[in-house]
């Protein structure tokens, strides 16, 4: 079974001796009530007969408030791993009854060949990413884009930078200012143009969804995209459009896809920006599996 990792969620922070005093239980959520008051309420379901979960709140395994921001994480996590009908260790007190943390399993063991047909990919930085210059064989030539403006190539968008800042650990050389930017009105003919990005991963892959980071300064000037579409191609030439991302005004803003996707190309098509009249502008763009 595919086990997803989570884009861009924390998933709440125990302390070793918290750890050490919790139990496991691997499962998936098998039901998710949200009451009028925000209280979650999920239901596990029993893999193994000889192996109960050992809490329950009435006809409910766990319970935790949607209102706080870890509540909502785990939330968005449980819904991921729904979507992709992956396993989920739930880690509690076995007193209490508390949700401590959710832990997504780890795909590989240390030393796999992630590159190997019929695997997944090397993930790279805090959240996962995969599409970052020179990881997964991934060089200039595996990105592409209709356009940029002056020296700030399509490749700058996938170098592991936001801008002057190092968003991603793994990355090495910043390339050019570390952005991609784009006009929106084309100079030749004075028409509104949907620049985009786009990335082949020299295989067919399956990814759930993707992130845009900005600096600060180009998020309040209204260069991050706003509302973007997902197209994808087998073969780079046949493009089909999978389905329509917004972003929040943040960074890094997620977009998750409905489902898990396969494709080999993956391109994004900036449909609108948050209100600058000149540029739409991406300092990194993330793709997560």
């Amino acid at each position: 079974m595919k086990i997803l990792k989570p884009t861009i969620l924390g998933l709440g922070i125990l302390t070793n001796c918290a750890l050490a005093e919790s139990t496991i239980y691997q499962s998936i959520a098998n039901e998710l009530t949200i009451d009028s008051a925000g209280v979650i309420k999920v239901k596990v379901l029993l893999v193994n007969e000889t192996d109960e979960i050992t809490c329950s709140h009435g006809n409910y395994d766990f319970l935790f408030n949607l209102e706080s921001i870890i509540g909502q994480k785990w939330y968005d996590t449980l819904l991921l791993s729904r979507n992709a009908n992956s396993l989920i260790d739930f880690i509690y007190d076995n007193t209490s009854c508390t949700l401590l943390a959710l832990k997504l399993p780890k795909l590989y063991e240390h030393g796999d060949n992630v590159n190997e047909p019929g695997k997944g990919l090397k993930e790279t930085g805090e959240y996962g990413n995969v599409a970052l210059i020179g990881s997964n064989i991934l060089t200039d030539a595996n990105y592409s884009t209709n356009s940029h403006y002056g020296q700030d190539v399509v490749t700058a968008a996938f170098d592991g930078y936001t801008y002057s800042t190092k968003s991603n650990s793994d990355a090495t050389d910043k390339i050019s200012r570390g952005i991609w930017l784009h006009k929106i009105i084309d100079e030749a003919d004075e028409e509104i143009v949907k620049p985009w990005l786009q990335v082949d991963f020299n295989k067919n892959v399956t990814l759930v969804g993707l992130a845009i980071f900005m600096n600060q300064q180009s998020l309040e000037l209204g260069r991050s995209p706003r509302y973007a579409t997902l197209y994808t191609s087998l073969d780079g030439v046949d493009f089909e459009k999978i389905e329509n991302l917004s972003f929040s005004f943040d960074s890094p803003a997620s977009g998750n896809f409905s489902s898990p996707i396969t494709s080999r190309f993956f391109r994004l098509v900036i449909d609108s920006n948050y209100g600058d009249n000149r540029f739409i502008e991406v300092d990194e763009l993330e793709f997560y599996q």
